[in-house]
């Protein structure tokens, strides 16, 4: 965990863009050795392309494929009980260690027994009711209460001696605490949603992410927003806490920009990116933007269809059912992540540590889709990684791009 700490999620994304930079470099060079070598085709009569005098073109080039997901942790599929019973069980530890400091005559009862009683009878029936369920839970709630409030008046007797706890034992005392605050809370509403609700007491950054999918409807992890760009990946967000992906469209389109130096030509993306305040800056940009996956008409403008259809409206229906397809490279690269770089189960244990292990997977990817080239260009890839690699402090220091809310974590900013 101490290795991975050293570099910074941030600092992986910074070299992660000028390793795909340094690669598009190197290919642009091969590119132009290999048309050296064929016979010139002449466009003019002279042989040299005519342009206009002190006039400079500035266009939209490349396309831009964007999506979101999640990373999910490795955690134990969180329910109201069983979180009870392990802040229960902690706070049964948390006594213990502070009677045995001994400045206590009595020690305070827990209930121990019969709580842990309780819980086995509901948890090994297979078929639980509501209604049981709904017991379990108060009786939970009850003996934590209890617990806490003997913790409580223990830690008032023993504010000349702080070190008693330590700080992990003391923010694990926080997080029940919290836990309580959240379980009480719903148990009174009759409701199992709640702010900022925990569900792992040791990660208690991760939060529920409801995404509906086929195989699990709610998934527990940090939340992505990836885009594509000439096969190579790019990381431009990533937050524990859940949010719409579309929010993410124009800062991502930003940082494309700030990448190569001018917009793209297309956007290809999710029928959820297609919002108005989307759309409307796409179009100033002068960026064709073709969403996917939503119902019919998803890639069509907003507002009623054209009466009469023309040769040009032909034309942009055709790119874009030819363009949504490209959609799947995305789709694509996010299962390859997930099978064979470890976004499928994120191992780490901490927040930092789980961001760095995001990054550095998108980074593996990268590497593999270059060292794909030919065993020339390969030999010059790894001399520059390790150039980069050596180097990562001054990168980190140079790139003027990296401007993020540190909430918003790991990378870029536009």
């Amino acid at each position: 965990m101490t290795i991975r700490k050293r570099i910074s999620a941030r600092a992986i994304e910074a070299i992660n863009e000028v390793f795909v930079l340094k690669v598009k470099e190197l290919m642009t060079i091969e590119t132009k050795k290999k048309r050296s070598r064929k016979p010139p085709k002449s466009k003019t009569g002279d042989g040299h392309q005519t342009t206009l005098p002190g006039i400079t073109e500035t266009t939209n080039k490349g396309k831009l494929i964007v999506d979101a997901t999640i990373a999910p942790s490795n955690i134990k599929y969180p329910t109201d009980l069983d979180l009870l019973n392990d802040s229960r069980e902690i706070s049964e530890q948390l006594i213990d260690k502070l009677y045995s400091n001994g400045q206590y005559g009595q020690k305070p009862r827990t209930y121990r027994r019969l709580a842990r009683r309780d819980y086995l009878h509901i948890i090994k029936k297979k078929r639980k009711s509501k209604k049981c369920l709904r017991n379990g839970i108060r009786k939970q709630i009850q003996y934590l209460r209890r617990n806490l409030l003997h913790i409580d008046t223990m830690l008032a007797k023993v504010r000349e001696h702080p070190e008693t706890l330590s700080r992990r034992e003391l923010d694990l005392l926080n997080v029940i605490r919290k836990i309580h605050l959240q379980q009480q809370e719903m148990y009174a509403n009759k409701s199992h949603t709640v702010k900022d609700r925990i569900v792992s007491i040791h990660q208690p950054y991760i939060r529920p992410m409801v995404r509906g999918k086929a195989n699990a409807d709610v998934e527990f992890g940090a939340k992505t927003s990836l885009s594509v760009v000439d096969k190579f990946l790019f990381l431009d967000h990533l937050r524990w806490d859940a949010y719409n992906e579309n929010i993410d469209l124009i800062t991502q389109v930003n940082k494309y920009r700030q990448r190569f130096g001018y917009f793209p030509a297309v956007v290809i993306a999710d029928g959820i990116y297609g919002t108005h305040a989307n759309r409307q800056y796409l179009k100033e940009h002068g960026i064709r933007f073709f969403p996917s996956g939503t119902p019919v008409g998803a890639g069509k403008k907003l507002g009623r269809p054209p009466k009469e259809v023309d040769d040009v409206f032909r034309e942009m229906e055709r790119l874009r059912k030819l363009e949504q397809g490209e959609r799947n490279e995305v789709e694509g690269k996010i299962g390859t992540a997930k099978t064979r770089y470890g976004l499928g189960k994120v191992m780490t244990k901490t927040e930092i540590t789980s961001e760095n292990w995001i990054a550095m997977a998108i980074f593996s990817m990268n590497m593999a889709t270059a060292l794909r080239l030919s065993a020339k260009q390969a030999g010059r890839l790894l001399l520059s990684l390790l150039y980069w690699l050596k180097s990562w402090t001054k990168i980190v220091i140079n790139l003027s791009m990296i401007n993020c809310n540190p909430k918003t974590v790991p990378v870029i900013s536009g």
